[in-house]
């Protein structure tokens, strides 16, 4: 019997995250030496690229490969705020705009079907 189809929206989600991956992989190549967080690109892009591939290939451990991308993400935002000086209330207000955005779509992993028995 055949595998059920993967839910539109963890094929979207999964590609998104890839998308992200070869993102964050050109960025720590592309931004010169001094200039910016190259190692928190390079987590970025790994973290993200274990996320797409365990929601779009249905593992268990997909939600906590997404948990840990969503910090990273939220980290590299802060990063980048602190760099760019956009002042508090703006990193605040993307902060708390950034965390319940992730937090929505942790939920959603969660909540996606495991492929049967696969680590």
């Amino acid at each position: 019997m055949p595998e059920p189809a993967r839910p539109r929206g963890a094929a979207l989600l999964a590609m998104v995250l890839a998308y992200l991956a070869v993102a964050g992989a050109i960025g720590a190549v592309v931004i010169p030496y001094g200039m910016g967080p190259s190692a928190a690109s390079i987590a970025y892009a790994g973290s993200a690229a274990v996320a797409a591939i365990g929601i779009w290939r249905s593992r268990r451990w997909a939600s906590t490969a997404f948990a840990v991308w969503a910090c990273i993400a939220l980290l590299n935002g802060l990063v980048i705020g602190v760099l760019l000086d956009s002042g508090p209330v703006r990193q605040a207000i993307f902060f708390v705009a950034m965390t319940g955005v992730l937090w929505l779509l942790y939920r959603y992993v969660r909540r996606l079907p495991a492929a049967g028995g696969k680590e």
